[in-house]
């Protein structure tokens, strides 16, 4: 797990996934894609959102009553409002890369010619926050595909899917660890992507195939684990149980490395502060993200154009 390389990413050096080292994981089954539009429907219709047990941690709770529900996303335009402020390149660099959509680049231009005050008062209008009842993009065309990954979730809706699907089907799921995630995408081999060691443009959806949205599932063949597992290189960032810790710094990590799963990393009621770790970059984010170590993070009601996630079955310890 993790290497010993530093990785550079928008003129930034990462160290949060050093350094390279071995992790005992139990036995474990996780889902082939991520999560569908398709299947996401069947938690809306249940009334998933409306069954206040899903909800089963105080921040959920919270979260379901619309009392978080947009803290994640000014937190995360402030992180980069800082940073594109800081080095106004990045956002030509990021858009020429083909990393966000016009849409999001023009906007971004006009908030850069905001002082903070403004840009605050913009994010309070914008994303006022209220009682949701359906993920960020369900009604955008260019998303809500039933094959395409379900995308706009934030990390207490995915939670509370895994609570229901556990009822609904008889069978235990929740989300992977960390650990779990990074031994389904890199085997025992370790490799750097999920297919192996050399990065492929058209084997996984990233910046680097210019499609500018997600993909159906499943449409990468090549891009594959040897074990058959789909989309863990690219398409979208897939939220994991782990603690990554609180603050803006994603280039070091409150709950650094050596992975221990017993030092609280894994404790489901830490606060809204607190970032949980997302693998496998997406198709906005380039090759550095989607690197099977790569550890990013957001707070858990941040929902973007590329968080998703992904389930696996309740064998190992991790409750």
């Amino acid at each position: 797990m993790g290497e010993d390389e530093v990785f550079e990413y928008l003129g930034r050096r990462l160290e949060a996934h050093m350094p390279r080292h071995e992790v005992q994981v139990e036995r474990f089954g996780i889902g082939r894609y991520p999560v569908t539009n398709a299947e996401w429907r069947c938690f809306m219709e249940a009334g998933g959102y409306e069954e206040e047990g899903w909800w089963d941690t105080a921040g959920a709770k919270r979260w379901r009553n619309g009392e978080v529900t947009a803290e994640g996303t000014h937190f995360n335009v402030k992180y980069w409002y800082a940073q594109y402020r800081q080095n106004p390149h990045k956002l030509e660099q990021s858009w020429k890369a083909g990393q966000m959509p016009e849409e999001a680049y023009e906007r971004w231009k006009k908030r850069l010619g905001m002082d903070e005050g403004e840009l605050e008062a913009h994010l309070r209008e914008l994303y006022p926050g209220a009682k949701l009842r359906a993920p960020a993009f369900w009604h955008d065309g260019w998303y809500n595909n039933p094959s395409q990954p379900v995308v706009g979730v934030s990390w207490y809706e995915a939670r509370a899917y895994c609570n229901w699907l556990s009822a609904a089907t008889g069978e235990g799921y929740r989300l992977p660890t960390e650990a779990e995630w990074e031994a389904a995408a890199r085997g025992h081999a370790g490799r750097r992507y999920a297919w192996g060691d050399t990065f492929e443009a058209l084997w996984g959806n990233t910046s680097a195939t210019k499609v500018g949205r997600t993909t159906p599932v499943g449409v990468f063949v090549e891009g594959e684990t040897p074990e058959g597992v789909s989309d863990l290189t690219g398409n979208v960032d897939e939220w994991t149980g782990s603690l990554f810790g609180a603050g803006l710094d994603f280039d070091k990590a409150a709950f650094a490395y050596p992975y221990d799963p017993g030092d609280g990393r894994e404790d489901p009621e830490a606060g809204p502060d607190d970032r949980r770790v997302l693998r496998g970059g997406a198709w906005s984010l380039d090759r550095v993200v989607a690197r099977t170590a790569y550890r990013d993070a957001g707070r858990p009601d941040y929902r973007s154009r590329v968080s998703s996630c992904r389930v696996v079955a309740r064998s190992s310890p991790i409750s």
